[in-house]
């Protein structure tokens, strides 16, 4: 899967953004095509994590992908992703051209959160609440072992990060236009994903470092 934002005008007060999913499906009588899900940045996120920015809107895009799959698992927990005993069974690799969104999770996100969400010189990292955010869902039913992030090179003729891009892109038009996708049930549902995280019935997954 591939994830990508869009934040025209960033870092002025006319920014907009939005954020898109890409994935690849085959099947016999189609063949090989990408299917898209776009998302606006409207009042939702913005009155949980403020303002877009580019660096917001590449974070979304992994925490909606990672929201999407473990709202499939939950109500389907005889699904193919684990076996009968909990154990891991299929690798969810997400691809992102954001280095700062693959390097925090990969990298950083278990330092900052031992480090009481501070960055090396002791500052409150930026964008705080959507890691820590990032950093519950990845925790939920062991999901962090589910998932591996990957950097890509944008704009470099990978079809996933095009097909993603333009899904971003199209996220951001809609939040211009006002346009939105998400209703109150689904931000409530998404705040409780977050907050709450129900439990799975699963195992350790070896990829763990809580």
């Amino acid at each position: 899967m591939y994830t990508d934002g869009a934040c025209p005008n960033n870092g002025t007060p006319d920014a907009y953004g939005g954020f898109g999913i890409a994935a690849n499906l085959e099947t016999p009588s189609v063949g090989s095509y990408w299917i898209q899900t776009s998302y606006p940045w409207g009042d939702f996120l913005k009155e949980r994590y403020g303002e877009p920015t580019n660096q917001k809107c590449e974070l979304a895009a992994v925490m909606f992908t990672v929201r999407g799959f473990a709202h499939a698992v939950y109500h389907s927990p005889e699904n193919h992703f684990w076996d009968s005993e909990g154990r891991i069974t299929v690798n969810m690799r997400i691809h992102s051209d954001s280095k700062y969104v693959v390097d925090g999770i990969n990298t950083w996100m278990h330092n900052w959160r031992k480090n009481d969400w501070k960055n090396s010189k002791k500052k409150p990292i930026a964008n705080m609440q959507m890691w820590k955010d990032l950093d519950n869902m990845l925790n939920y039913g062991h999901l962090r072992g589910v998932f591996s992030f990957y950097h890509v090179a944008g704009h470099s003729g990978d079809a996933g990060n095009d097909s993603a891009d333009e899904a971003a892109n199209k996220g951001a038009e809609m939040a211009l236009e006002g346009k939105t996708v998400l209703t109150e049930l689904d931000w409530e549902q998404f705040i409780d994903f977050v907050e709450e995280r129900p439990a799975i019935v699963t195992k350790g997954a070896i990829y763990d470092f809580k």
